[in-house]
């Protein structure tokens, strides 16, 4: 819906949108905001019980740019993904075994240079393949130095050569 601002927001994460010049994406502690900064117009974007169609979550904690154009959205249940051509917002959906991730806290959410979309929070580290619908935990295990540690991941970071960087706490 195009309306002003009830009340003030808290802002969480920004994203500069890459298929529409001056257009921000806001995600705050009640939804997902559009603000085109020529015409000052706001569009939002809030989460329905009853509308599939809508955000599974009105706190929006994280964005990450999709490969294919549009956005990842990282909310209190679950990602989400932004999809421009249509201007919706499509949940995912449990993969395999009722894993998914489309439940937990999504503090960060990455698309790595190979498609995977990678998923932190409280619950610690994830992997999504949008191609197959599979989805991961990535497990800590203290015996193999080369896996990650314990704990809360709360960003994703790809570096130049495509190593993957997390910052935990």
């Amino acid at each position: 819906t195009v309306e002003r601002l009830s009340r003030p927001l808290m802002v969480q994460c920004l994203l500069e949108d890459t298929d529409v010049e001056n257009v921000v994406w806001v995600g705050s502690n009640n939804g997902l905001h559009r603000w085109d900064r020529n015409s000052g117009e706001l569009v939002q974007y809030h989460h329905d019980p009853d509308d599939e169609t809508s955000l599974s979550n009105n706190l929006i904690r994280s964005f990450g740019r999709r490969r294919e154009g549009g956005f990842w959205i990282g909310t209190r249940n679950g990602v989400n993904r932004y999809d421009p051509a249509s201007d919706r917002v499509i949940r995912l959906s449990a993969g395999q075994g009722g894993a998914s991730p489309s439940t937990g806290f999504a503090a960060a959410v990455h698309q790595d240079r190979r498609g995977l979309l990678w998923i932190g929070g409280d619950f610690g580290l994830a992997r999504y393949d949008p191609g197959s619908g599979r989805y991961e935990k990535v497990h800590h295990s203290p015996d193999d130095p080369r896996t990650i540690g314990p704990g809360a991941v709360n960003r994703i970071h790809e570096d130049r050569d495509g190593d993957l960087w997390f910052g935990m706490k």
